[in-house]
């Protein structure tokens, strides 16, 4: 298809194009020829007008800059976290949450109420096969015959995730956040003498336990070297946008990958573990014995309970 006639087919769609002629002229480099493009729109984001364009297997954005600098993502369907509209009286606003390592929240202003309609339907419509693997309605009644038990620890706790936060602070932030909501109390509750007498280490958020609501496993992207390679998500209620906190060990993505998609029942549940802990410190045998706290990684640990 030469470039005319890509041209006029971008500008075919019953669709408002504002401000994308460069963009236009771009994409036609972007797509490969198999993949056609089956709508096309504009919207607002960093200042600039952007190209929105849907294939069956992506989400394509681009734009221009003043430099004529062109910046593009190309997104898949199943990295597709969620979908937002906000309308407001003129124009409706769309955020697009994807599990891209590169920018995870796309959201366009100045669209028309139709557009952002018709590229949720696309998105939502190319999403049957999407890799987003979620808790079965079905879940297993407890004590159940023949279940069984999978535990793992999330990796890559100690870094930051795809959008360059630091996971530590994330955590820690959640956690806090969480324990105020349920009107939990830090270390069990227990009193300095209390842990004392206990003897051992109490976790700050040793009461802090997630259910599979709240745990979200999502398909690398960049699953290069394993074809099971699993993001794992958290979120606290409807309302917050899911928040990447760490991977699957590379040694238990296919145990795990396997549960979540051939097991008849399962059931999730995500606990914290480590992070600031109180601890005693018998210093020496004739000094009275105090309560320190030491700084350790918060960490997470899931477990999978399931029946065949």
């Amino acid at each position: 298809m030469n470039q005319q006639l890509f041209n006029d087919h971008i500008t075919s769609f019953d669709s408002s194009l504002k401000f994308v002629e460069n963009e236009i002229n771009e994409i036609s480099k972007q797509v490969s020829h198999s993949e056609d493009i089956i709508f096309a729109t504009s919207g607002k984001m960093d200042g600039y007008y952007w190209l929105i364009a849907c294939t069956k297997e992506n989400l394509i954005m681009i734009k221009s800059d003043l430099l004529q600098k062109m910046k593009n993502y190309t997104i898949p369907y199943h990295s597709i976290v969620r979908v937002t509209k906000k309308s407001g009286v003129a124009f409706s606003k769309i955020e697009i949450l994807t599990a891209a390592t590169k920018r995870a929240l796309f959201a366009f202003e100045f669209m028309t109420h139709k557009d952002v309609d018709t590229l949720r339907m696309i998105i939502k419509e190319h999403q049957n096969n999407q890799a987003i693997l979620k808790m079965h309605d079905n879940t297993l009644p407890y004590p159940q015959k023949n279940e069984k038990t999978f535990h793992f620890h999330v990796v890559g706790v100690t870094g930051k995730n795809n959008v360059g936060d630091s996971i530590q602070t994330i955590l820690q932030n959640s956690g806090k956040k969480y324990f105020r909501k349920h009107n939990l109390m830090k270390y069990d509750g227990l009193s300095v003498q209390e842990i004392k007498s206990f003897g051992d280490g109490v976790y700050e958020f040793s009461e802090l336990y997630l259910d599979g609501s709240e745990i979200l496993f999502i398909e690398d992207p960049n699953k290069k070297s394993d074809p099971y390679a699993l993001l794992v998500y958290i979120k606290f209620s409807k309302q917050d946008s899911p928040i990447h906190i760490g991977s699957v060990p590379s040694s238990e993505t296919k145990s795990v990958h396997k549960i979540l998609t051939k097991s008849k029942h399962y059931a999730i549940e995500g606990h914290y573990v480590g992070g600031n802990t109180k601890m005693v410190d018998y210093s020496t045998d004739d000094s009275p014995s105090v309560v320190t706290v030491a700084p350790l990684d918060l960490g997470v640990e899931i477990t999978l309970t399931y029946k065949k």
